[in-house]
């Protein structure tokens, strides 16, 4: 049955110059996020959607029922907030392999082609819940700026790739530029990932870590780091760097306890190995995919591969530097 509303407000357009306009617009589910949960017998994401004013400029049906397809300049929108969550601790779904970000957009049953669509003072949060510890995780990114573009559902050609290029802050407080391209006949379905960092305090990560991996940034100063990585939908690699000062972490019993028993020792034990301070140098990482899991999930642990192997632990670093040999993508020594 139907699960979501969709309300657009004060919606108009304009035959001249083909441009339509509204002033909001919500995509919701019809239940609260318990109940929707329930509604389904595995892991689904409860997912809004709220949009301030927009524009959809140059927009041309490509087929007389226009539900069947359209060709769309661009797209401009203000305030677009994406809320999404996930209750881990129901059974996983039942998809046992999903394609990268292009091979999503080409699964889009009908014919779309938007050369660009842009966000401004937008934000996206994630929300999950931690089958261990039951406690709720979040992700932030605010204040976001940028855009995707080339945004193919039929017929692209093989010089065309997928560009996500945007800018804002993570956890409300870190500055970062990411920026993915992605060719769109590409069979591996290759990709280049990158992203760039600003300062920023390393405990404002904790809204996620402490719930979810039972650890959190006791103190640290990141003053900038950079990652760039090469993959494709089974393995992705590359080189990080990391500049921060006066690292420490803790780890905690079941997401919030930080007085366990042993928990000073182990705490102590810990942090030994760790490089508290990092001038920068760079570390390759190997991470290879889980096949079921959104390209999101794919970021994260590419990102959480680099940062730990900057801060000391163990990786596949031999796997990376054969990789990278083989494709002849040349050594980074230090943060730019």
């Amino acid at each position: 049955g139907k699960r979501y509303q969709f309300n657009v407000s004060n919606a108009s357009a304009t035959r001249n110059n083909r441009v339509i306009s509204f002033d909001s617009l919500t995509l919701k589910p019809l239940m609260d996020r318990d109940s929707f949960w329930r509604s389904w017998p595995f892991q689904k994401d409860f997912i809004t959607l709220k949009l301030g004013s927009g524009y959809i400029h140059d927009f041309q049906p490509l087929h007389p029922d226009i539900k069947k397809g359209a060709r769309i300049r661009s797209i401009d929108v203000q305030e677009l907030e994406l809320i999404a969550a996930r209750d881990k601790q129901l059974p996983d779904d039942t998809v046992t392999y999903r394609p990268l970000l292009a091979g999503q957009i080409t699964s889009i049953p009908f014919d779309l082609r938007i050369d660009s669509v842009m966000m401004q003072n937008s934000s996206v949060y994630y929300h999950e819940i931690s089958p261990k510890s039951k406690l709720e995780g979040t992700l932030s990114l605010t204040d976001l700026h940028g855009g995707i573009f080339n945004v193919l559902t039929r017929g692209p050609y093989p010089a065309d790739s997928l560009v996500l290029d945007v800018r804002g802050r993570l956890f409300n407080t870190a500055p970062i530029q990411l920026r993915y391209v992605q060719p769109y006949q590409d069979s591996l379905q290759s990709f280049q990932f990158t992203v760039g960092f600003g300062k920023w305090q390393m405990n404002a990560a904790n809204t996620l870590l402490a719930p979810l991996n039972s650890i959190e940034f006791r103190r640290g100063v990141s003053d900038t780091m950079w990652l760039t990585a090469y993959g494709n939908q089974q393995f992705a690699y590359g080189w990080m760097g990391h500049r921060y000062q006066k690292l420490r972490l803790g780890l905690l019993k079941n997401g919030y306890d930080r007085n366990y028993f042993m928990s000073g020792a182990t705490n102590a034990f810990t942090n030994m190995f760790l490089i508290n301070n990092n001038r920068g140098n760079a570390t390759p990482f190997f991470v290879n995919r889980v096949q079921n899991k959104m390209v999101f999930n794919y970021w994260g642990r590419i990102l959480r591969e680099g940062m730990m192997g900057n801060m000391g632990m163990p990786g596949k670093k031999k796997q990376a530097r054969k990789a990278m040999r083989k494709e002849h993508i040349p050594a980074h020594r230090s943060v730019p």
